[in-house]
C-alpha cells in the first residue's frame, strides 16, 4: 500500500547506437516503462494481500532491431498497516457482583476495543486509563473510590454489549468495606470520563463517558430458584404504581429443587394485580419438566369454590392459582396470588414463599397463551441487569 505510479525498476543497457525499452511477460500490463530512460513504473497500488509478487520482462532493442530480454521479479513486502481507528464503545449501565468481584459495564460496540487478533478470551486490562474510572459512594461526589492498574485482575469483552472487569481480592475487599458501600442497586454510582477505553494500538475512545448507577429496570423482578436469590431493588417491596414482569427461574430438569433464601423474599404482594405478569422460566433450551417427567405444555387456572379454568361449567368466580402442566395434566409448577410456589415431582412436591401479601386479581384476566407466561430460557441481559449471575 505504498501508492501507485512509483518507479520500481530502472533498465540499463549499453550499445553504440540508441536503445529503446519495452515490456513483455505475464504481469507487463501492471507496469509502464519509459522507452528512453528505462524507468519502470507500477501503475497500481501494490497490496501484499492481493498479489505477493509480479513477474515481467524488460526488452532492450537497438536501432538495427536487435533485442535483448531479461526477466524481472518484483516482490511485495507484507507491511503492517498502523491502526488509527479509535474504539466507538459506549457505556450505558453497570452492575457489580460481590461474589466474583466483577464490575460489568453494559453498552454498545465493545468489540471495537479488540484489535490485532484479540478475542473474547483476551485479557485487555492493559488497554484502559484506570485514572478515568471511579466509584462514587452514595453518588454525592465524596468518598470516591479510585482505581489503578494494580487493582485489576482481568478485563474481558464478553460480547458486543458487555465488558467484564474483575477486581483483585484486595481491591474488592477495600471497595466493599467502604462506609455506605452498596453494589450499585441503591445509592452508589460509576463515573467514567472520556478516554477511559483504548485499543491495543493506543487509540482512545471519545464516546465512553458515563455517569450513573446500574440502569436497573425496577419494573422487572427475578426470583431465581436455582441460586436462591432475587432482585434486590426497591427494598424488595412491590409498588402499587408499577406494572411488574416477574420471572420465576427454575432448574428445568431437577424437579425436586426449589432453592430460595428467606432473606430474598419480597413484601407488598397485596400491591400486585391484573396489570402484573408472572413468567415461569427454565434454564435450558429444552423446557421445564412436569411432575411425571414430561415437558410442560399447557396451563390451568383454578380457585376456591369450583373447578378449574379447563372446566367452565364449574369454574370459580375468582382465579387465585396458575398451574403449569404436562400433556398428562400432571402439574410441574404452581404459583398462587400469595407468592407460594410448588414444584411437583414423582414422590411429592417442594414449596416456598416468594413474597408476603396476597395480590388481588393477579390472574385476571387469564392468559391462555403459554408462550406469554413461559420461557425455556431467561431473555438475554435480564439476570445481569438485576445484578444476578
Amino acid at each position: 500500500n505504498s501508492g501507485g505510479y512509483q518507479v520500481v525498476y530502472t533498465v540499463t543497457a549499453t550499445d553504440e547506437n540508441n536503445i529503446s525499452y519495452s515490456l513483455s511477460g505475464a504481469d507487463a500490463n501492471a507496469f509502464a516503462i519509459d522507452s528512453m530512460t528505462g524507468e519502470v513504473i507500477l501503475t497500481s497500488n501494490p497490496d501484499y494481500e492481493e498479489q505477493e509478487s509480479y513477474s515481467f520482462n524488460v526488452v532492450a532493442t537497438d536501432e538495427a532491431g536487435n533485442a535483448s530480454e531479461q526477466t524481472v521479479t518484483l516482490n511485495i513486502n507484507d507491511v503492517a498497516v498502523e491502526d488509527e481507528t479509535a474504539p466507538t464503545n459506549t457505556f450505558t449501565g453497570a452492575t457489580y457482583d460481590e461474589t466474583s468481584n466483577t464490575l460489568t459495564l453494559t453498552g454498545t460496540d465493545m468489540n471495537t476495543l479488540l484489535s490485532g487478533g484479540e478475542t473474547d478470551s483476551t485479557d485487555i486490562k492493559n488497554n484502559f486509563n484506570w485514572d478515568n474510572l471511579q466509584w462514587d459512594i452514595s453518588s454525592d461526589d465524596t468518598d470516591n473510590v479510585t482505581f489503578s492498574f494494580s487493582d485489576i485482575e482481568s478485563v474481558y469483552v464478553t460480547d458486543d454489549n458487555t465488558l467484564a472487569i474483575t477486581l483483585t481480592t484486595i481491591k474488592a475487599n477495600e471497595l466493599e468495606g467502604t462506609n455506605r458501600f452498596d453494589d450499585l442497586t441503591e445509592d452508589d454510582s460509576i463515573e467514567i470520563t472520556t478516554g477511559f477505553s483504548e485499543d491495543s494500538s493506543g487509540n482512545a475512545s471519545t464516546t465512553d463517558a458515563y455517569v450513573g448507577e446500574a440502569l436497573m429496570n425496577t419494573s422487572i423482578v427475578v426470583f431465581d430458584l436455582i441460586n436462591g436469590e432475587s432482585s434486590a431493588h426497591s427494598d424488595r417491596t412491590f409498588d402499587p404504581d408499577v406494572s411488574y414482569t416477574i420471572y420465576i427461574r427454575v432448574d428445568s430438569d431437577d424437579q425436586q429443587v426449589i432453592n430460595f433464601n428467606d432473606a430474598s423474599e419480597w413484601s407488598g404482594g397485596d400491591n400486585l394485580g391484573s396489570d402484573d405478569l408472572i413468567v415461569l422460566v427454565g434454564d435450558d433450551s429444552v423446557g421445564v419438566l412436569g411432575g411425571n417427567g414430561d415437558l410442560v405444555t399447557r396451563i390451568r387456572y383454578s380457585g376456591p369454590g369450583g373447578g378449574s379454568g379447563s372446566a367452565p361449567s364449574t369454574a370459580p368466580s375468582e382465579y387465585t392459582q396458575r398451574g403449569y402442566l404436562s400433556y398428562r395434566f400432571s402439574s410441574g409448577m404452581a404459583i398462587d396470588e400469595s407468592g407460594s410456589v410448588r414444584r411437583r415431582h414423582r414422590t411429592g412436591f417442594e414449596r416456598d414463599d416468594l413474597w408476603s401479601g396476597e395480590g388481588e386479581s393477579l390472574f385476571d384476566p387469564q392468559i391462555t397463551t403459554l408462550s406469554d407466561i413461559y420461557l425455556v430460557t431467561m431473555p438475554s441481559g435480564i439476570l445481569t441487569s438485576q445484578g444476578l449471575v
